[in-house]
């Protein structure tokens, strides 16, 4: 029998191979974009859904909180226009069990009903893993992080966003803050020390006040381990695409958000 303990150096070394072996799955993994649905919180391959909307901040802010039910709508109109898409990271058989995204590493989405569209997105903190043992809300597969944070960074601006974040083996929710940075740098927390009730899966979704001033980052803080699922964004159309293309849907709810603002 090997009695030897293990070293310092040894442990080093252990520590880098794991690294380089998510580093390796990721790669393996991101051979190709991944592609989106138009659907949110798909309900054929499963059925768990969304269970409450995140509270908005009682401080105000600029832009407007949206619920998963007028998420919805935006996201699907917007996807049959080539205009956004949701990550569920399930309907891309690329993205597997095993697959990885470290902080720091960016990534591909195809969206629209074309497929034709990319949004580069890269990940700000945390390192993300599929299958962690938390239900999700489409297919089965969702992301979670080792720690109590993770961001998007974006390389072109978002219309709106959307994201719900998981409950763990039936507690309550964490606490959760979500900051938005927009294109002049500034930044909107419409979500702050929200807490969802026992067992819930909570949508965050947000939408800014000014098409000419776009999301290109997210950072969510639950101050625990992090898991979340159905990713879903809007980019910002080219000016009078929004007409042109006929999605009255997005453009009334643009209209009416800035007279409420």
């Amino acid at each position: 029998m090997n009695n030897r303990q293990s070293t310092p150096r040894s442990a080093a070394k252990a520590v880098l191979l794991a690294g380089l072996a998510c580093i390796f799955a990721f790669a393996t993994v991101h051979a190709s974009p991944f592609i989106t649905v138009g659907v949110y919180d798909e309900q054929v391959e499963n059925t768990n859904s969304v269970d409450a909307n995140a509270i908005p901040s009682s401080d105000p802010f600029d832009g407007t909180a949206l619920t998963v039910t007028e998420f919805s709508a935006m996201v699907l109109t917007a996807f049959n226009n080539n205009l956004g898409g949701v990550f569920d990271y399930h309907s891309d058989d690329t993205f597997t069990g095993t697959g990885s995204i470290g902080m720091g590493s960016s990534y591909d989405l195809t969206y629209g009903i074309d497929q034709n569209q990319t949004l580069g997105v890269t990940s700000l903190d945390g390192s993300h893993q599929s299958e962690q043992g938390t239900t999700p809300i489409s297919g089965d597969r969702h992301l979670g992080t080792g720690g109590p944070n993770d961001g998007f960074e974006f390389d072109t601006p978002l219309l709106a966003f959307g994201i719900t974040v998981l409950n763990r083996s039936g507690s309550n929710r964490h606490v959760n803050t979500m900051t938005f940075t927009l294109q002049d740098d500034t930044t909107v927390t419409p979500f702050a020390n929200t807490q969802g009730g026992s067992g819930d899966d909570l949508f965050f979704g947000y939408q800014v006040s000014d098409p000419s001033n776009g999301i290109v980052s997210v950072f969510l803080d639950n101050g625990n381990h992090l898991h979340y699922d159905d990713m879903g964004f809007i980019v910002i159309p080219e000016p009078g695409t929004i007409v042109l293309l006929g999605i009255a849907g997005i453009a009334g709810l643009i209209g009416f958000r800035r007279r409420k603002s």
